[in-house]
């Protein structure tokens, strides 16, 4: 088509005569006339050739090989054909450097325009286009962009990569606070595993690296950094794994945090913090019932020296809470079972400590307690020094600012403590021979009111306080050893009670029956001394019936024994020395005894209640028994009194009975005068006092009694 003036684009369409005998001069006509191609070159036509104008594209670009369409409605290829030809072929010979194509666009149009704008190329190069497909070359670039930048509004990415070469690579170095790589997504998202909003699997990685991530230069940045402000039961960093089995092993690890830098400063390598008013937990490891033999959690650092391997420092504001708690509701932890086990296995020679539980409050109700509610037959604290030699079990040493406070406290309310409960229990099972001491209480102060004390509330009234029990043969079971005692007491034994009635302040009893038994149940022994000490003191309190010394024997049968016996057995009794002296310097009065002897017992016939045995070979003088009274003032006193009221006969009493082993006489006291003739049997020698007129009388066999005169 043309226009007034110019031709507005190329047309190419069959005529039978020319469309215009005269174009203006000004524009150039392609025409096809009666099956003949015309051109009109501005001042006539000219036939390209007959037959189409076949092999007359060359002549044409030969006469202009510009071609001008600035006038009229542009140039139109109409490919009408019938066939699947293409409608324009453009090549480039292969020997041309030149483009095959080129668009210089001056206007404000598109370079190149698709159907309806569907696609199409602007002016700067710009594509617009609703897909693409590039079928490039294996292991070569096939899509390049030396600038700008990438936008999919509404698409998504997929590629698949056949060469052993990074599929994906984003570099950028010139960034420093804008994001480099983002993937962002507002929707409200659900799915999970291969569905995830990132998926990166590399299923068949064995020994390589998933994802590396080299933060080479990083100092006070994040490598990684998850925000998950609305988590509740989600999970911001999840690390799964269903290895099964024992697949797990050698330098196997679901996560590993390691930092090999030899740092000298006081960073911290990983740190979990939370800031939430309410945390249940902020840091949890769980195993799983399968992990029987394994370990939950283990920390190692080998090469600590001054350092420490687990830290809980800043717990300030700890009231109710719990800095370390460890629960459990196992009821089957037998043998090498622990809940806690802190093994020390390196062989060391210095004074270090291994655990130490430290305060520094000023007033600490408990700095370590251990509780077992349940515990029944088991132990809830065990101490085994198994190769101690000289060192301590257990060892307190520093209480110097003691003073109303208690070192150990041991109490307990238990009303149901038997056979072999006990509150405190040492147990030496070893047999040695050497003179060890196996428990010691011992105090350097220069003046101490009490060093061991035991104390029995009232609740205790028929139990023991003290109890000594001991299997020693020639040992001893109790020794008291005070060499620079003065003027106080090895063993003093108070009682104040104000209800004491039958009780004994100090009772000594031998309940086993032993054959041949010839120690003592009681013994004293005094060392020799030139002093007025005594070897053993009594002194009665003020008493009314009562006995200030009392010896019971209830064992005495058929024997040798005696209750109290009175032994010297050194060759020499000094003079003024008494085997047995009774002495009394205070105001007697009324009737007073100095000596009681009172036998209330039945006694068997030739029985002995007083009996003095002198079996000394000395013929020296000597005096059995010596009664005397050595104030000339004591007129009224008796040296000698015997008095029995067994009545023989109705009316004469046996006092004195005299023997030489062959020759017995006994001396008789008539109650009233009666004639003892025919009436007392006694013994050739017998003698009675208080006969008839007051006379003695002297027996001559039998119940033959003659008068003195």
């Amino acid at each position: 088509m043309m226009g007034s003036s110019a031709i507005d684009y190329l047309e190419l369409s069959v005529y039978t005569a020319v469309p215009i005998a005269a174009p203006p001069s000004t524009v150039r006509y392609l025409a096809v006339v009666n099956g003949n191609l015309e051109f009109w070159d501005g001042t006539s036509w000219t036939v390209l050739g007959g037959g189409g104008g076949s092999a007359t594209w060359e002549i044409l670009y030969s006469q202009d090989n510009t071609f001008d369409v600035a006038g009229g409605t542009g140039f139109k290829i109409n490919g009408a054909m019938a066939n699947s030809n293409d409608v324009l072929t453009v090549v480039a010979d292969a020997a041309s450097s030149g483009d095959a194509i080129q668009i210089s666009q001056l206007g404000s149009g598109k370079d190149i325009n698709g159907t309806s704008s569907a696609w199409y190329f602007t002016k700067l190069g710009a594509l617009t286009a609703l897909s693409s497909t590039l079928a490039g070359t294996a292991g070569s670039d096939s899509f390049t962009l030396t600038a700008g930048d990438m936008v999919l509004s509404d698409g998504s990415l997929t590629i698949t990569d056949a060469d052993n070469a990074a599929t994906f690579s984003v570099t950028n170095n010139t960034a420093t606070s804008a994001t480099v790589f983002v993937v962002a997504g507002s929707g409200v998202f659900t799915g999970s595993t291969t569905t995830s909003f990132m998926t990166i699997t590399p299923s068949g990685l064995t020994t390589g690296t998933a994802v590396y991530l080299p933060v080479a230069g990083m100092t006070t940045g994040k490598a990684v950094h998850v925000v998950a402000n609305a988590v509740t039961s989600g999970i911001a960093v999840h690390i799964a794994s269903s290895a099964a089995s024992t697949q797990l092993t050698g330098a196997g690890r679901l996560l590993k945090v390691d930092h090999t830098g030899n740092a000298t400063g006081t960073g911290i390598v990983a740190e979990v913090n939370s800031a939430a008013a309410d945390e249940t937990v902020i840091f949890k490891v769980t195993a799983s019932a399968a992990l029987a033999l394994g370990t939950a959690l283990q920390v190692s650092g080998a090469a600590i020296t001054t350092g420490k391997a687990m830290e809980a420092s800043d717990l300030d504001a700890l009231t109710t809470g719990k800095g370390l708690h460890l629960a459990s509701a196992a009821t089957a932890i037998t043998t090498t079972g622990r809940i806690f086990l802190a093994d020390h296995t390196g062989a060391t020679g210095t004074s270090a400590t291994l655990f130490e539980f430290k305060s520094a409050a000023n007033d600490e109700t408990l700095v370590l307690a251990l509780t077992a509610a349940s515990l029944t037959t088991g132990s809830i604290l065990t101490v085994t020094p198994t190769a101690l030699t000289t060192g301590n079990g257990i060892s307190m040493t520093d209480f110097a600012a003691l003073t109303s406070g208690i070192a150990l406290n041991i109490v307990s309310s238990a009303t149901a403590i038997t056979g072999a409960g006990r509150l405190v229990y040492v147990n030496h099972t070893g047999a040695t021979g050497t003179s060890a001491i196996l428990n010691e209480f011992a105090s350097a102060a220069n003046d101490e009111t009490i060093i061991f004390k035991v104390t029995a509330s009232a609740a205790n009234a028929a139990g023991i306080a003290l109890q000594v029990a001991t299997a020693t043969t020639t040992g001893s079971g109790l020794t008291v050893n005070a060499s620079a005692l003065t003027t106080g007491t090895a063993i003093a034994v108070t009682s104040s009670g104000a209800s004491q009635t039958s009780a004994n302040v100090v009772s000594i009893v031998q309940s086993g029956v032993t054959t041949g038994f010839t120690g003592s149940v009681l013994q004293v022994t005094g060392a020799s001394t030139t002093g007025s000490g005594n070897t053993v003191g009594v002194i009665g309190v003020n008493t009314t019936t009562g006995d200030t010394v009392k010896v019971v024997n209830n064992a005495l049968v058929a024997g040798t024994s005696t209750a109290l016996l009175v032994s010297h057995t050194t060759s020499v009794l000094g003079a003024g020395n008494s085997m047995v002296r009774i002495a009394s310097t205070g105001v007697d009065t009324g009737t007073t005894m100095g000596v009681l002897l009172d036998l209330s017992t039945t006694s068997a016939a030739g029985a002995t209640q007083v009996l003095l045995t002198d079996s000394s070979a000395d013929t020296g003088a000597r005096i059995g028994i010596y009664s005397k009274v050595t104030n000339t003032a004591a007129v009224l006193a008796r040296p000698f009194q015997s008095s029995n009221v067994a009545v023989s006969n109705s009316k004469f009493t046996k006092h004195y009975v005299m023997t030489d082993g062959t020759k017995t006489v006994t001396i008789w006291l008539d109650q009233d005068g009666t004639d003892p003739q025919g009436t007392l049997s006694g013994t050739a020698g017998d003698m009675l006092l208080n006969g008839p007129s007051s006379k003695i009388y002297f027996c001559t066999g039998t119940t033959n009694w003659t008068a003195t005169t």
